[in-house]
């Protein structure tokens, strides 16, 4: 198999641009937005690593910050 599906990346990615996106939609400025996609995608792996112990991983983070950053770019379109 040449690519292996990553769903850890597709749903991170598809949180953070859902929250980038709802924010812009909602007002917000786009790199406000991205901002606050970036902090819930640490602040929810933070939780899960911490407060749950069921291990977050930092990857998902970035993944989460990677779907803000997209809505940020369809935000200045």
């Amino acid at each position: 198999m040449l690519f292996k599906r990553d769903r850890s990346f597709e749903v991170h990615f598809a949180w953070g641009y859902g929250i980038a996106l709802t924010l812009i939609y909602f007002g917000i400025t786009p790199a406000i937005a991205f901002v606050a996609a970036m902090a819930a995608g640490i602040a929810f792996e933070l939780l899960q690593r911490y407060g749950t112990r069921t291990g977050g991983d930092a990857k998902d983070a970035i993944y989460t910050g990677l779907g803000g950053a997209a809505a940020l770019v369809v935000g200045l379109i």
